[in-house]
């Protein structure tokens, strides 16, 4: 389960990859976030990790091609978008004092477009046209992501399989998360405070809460919201946010001169939580020789299974978690207790990569606890 530390950083990654511009900065961008590679334009989302052993750091993220436009029954034309899977590795360094780690020799090593394989070497191609720099990530949100939770029985270690707070998105959004209530510090401007007990901007004046994300203010009464986007704010809040960002005491969203058209919605959690991000409306891919299906437009893992009434399952920090619907309520599930068809999930599939996460398949049987590199 993701700890309550760090949890915006990692998005850096595909940020610096997506923004040549910002190889130096340490803004995050918000996901999902578009690139034009020779002409074709490409979406990419939030990156997965899947092991980091030693100085070696390999995952996967979502990828969506526009490869055209169609017009639905409304006679309203839609983007025609093909969705894949890439497969990430990268050499690391860490520098404990910034809790920084930097990624090196970046490769793309191979693809996965179901629905249009035809065309994924072109696509593999394109994505190796990315720019390979030197990219930074927090240290704290890898640690956080790689956390082995299902920890294996000669380890005797007591594992709390309560669920976190589950949360689906179907546009963008942030989840902003502290370690218990708000603790409160003078920001340094007048009648404004800052919560020190979490790495996201929020901000107090007056009794109203602020939350600075992606370009955009948001304000709301508590943590409870409703969070709206505020166009205007007073001078000190402002000041108190460049401060806290010059600090780097804090993630704020991309710095750029762009503005964002579309306001996110704001989550505040102050237990553990999990915000699982789809780009629009869930987009099924069935997986052969099962009844299951996978939700190809969002980089977490997410499951629906046919058998089990269309029951939703996801994968969270190697633990796996059920429910009739987005909504809720969710419960754990021991990976020897999933229905069959998840040992059956092909090798090769998009997903094969949940394999390690279910006991029995030969993935589970050879995969280990990642070591980290400080």
């Amino acid at each position: 389960m993701r700890t309550l530390r760090g949890l915006f950083q990692w998005f850096l990654l595909l940020t610096l990859l997506a923004c040549p511009t910002l190889w130096a900065a340490e803004a995050v961008a918000p996901w999902p976030h578009s690139v034009i590679l020779s002409g074709t334009s490409m979406e990419l989302h939030q990156p997965q990790l899947d092991s980091w052993q030693d100085n070696l750091l390999k995952g996967r993220m979502v990828v969506a091609v526009k490869t055209g436009t169609l017009t639905d029954a409304n006679g309203k034309k839609q983007d025609k978008i093909s969705y894949g899977v890439a497969w990430i590795s990268a050499r690391t360094s860490t520098d404990k004092k910034q809790r920084q780690v930097t990624l090196d020799n970046l490769n793309i090593e191979k693809v996965n477009f179901p629905t249009d394989s035809a065309n994924q070497d072109h696509y593999l191609a394109l994505l190796r046209q990315l720019p390979a720099k030197t990219l930074l990530v927090s240290l704290d949100q890898l640690e956080s992501d790689l956390a082995i939770q299902d920890q294996a029985p000669q380890q005797n270690v007591k594992v709390n399989n309560a669920p976190p707070k589950i949360l689906f998105a179907f546009q963008p959004a942030t989840l902003v998360l502290l370690d218990g209530q708000p603790a409160w510090q003078a920001s340094g401007q007048a009648g404004v405070e800052r919560a020190i007990n979490t790495r996201s901007l929020l901000l107090k004046k007056d009794g109203t809460l602020y939350i600075y994300f992606a370009n955009q203010w948001y304000t709301a009464p508590d943590l409870n919201g409703p969070w709206t986007q505020k166009l205007t704010v007073p001078i000190e809040l402002t000041q108190a946010m460049q401060a806290a960002v010059k600090s780097k005491l804090v993630t704020t969203g991309p710095q750029e001169k762009t503005s964002v058209t579309k306001p996110a919605e704001i989550y505040v959690a102050t237990e553990a939580a999990e915000l699982i991000q789809i780009d629009g409306d869930p987009q099924f891919m069935p997986i052969d020789g099962t009844q299951l299906s996978y939700v190809v437009n969002t980089p977490s893992d997410v499951f629906i299974d046919a058998q089990q009434n269309n029951g939703w399952y996801v994968l969270v920090s190697g633990r796996w978690f059920r429910a009739d619907s987005t909504n809720g309520p969710w419960q754990y599930v021991a990976g020897s207790a999933l229905p069959a068809d998840f040992s059956r999930i092909p090798s090769d599939s998009p997903k094969s990569a949940v394999l390690a996460s279910i006991p029995g398949t030969p993935e589970a049987r050879g995969s280990l606890p990642p070591t980290f590199r400080r």
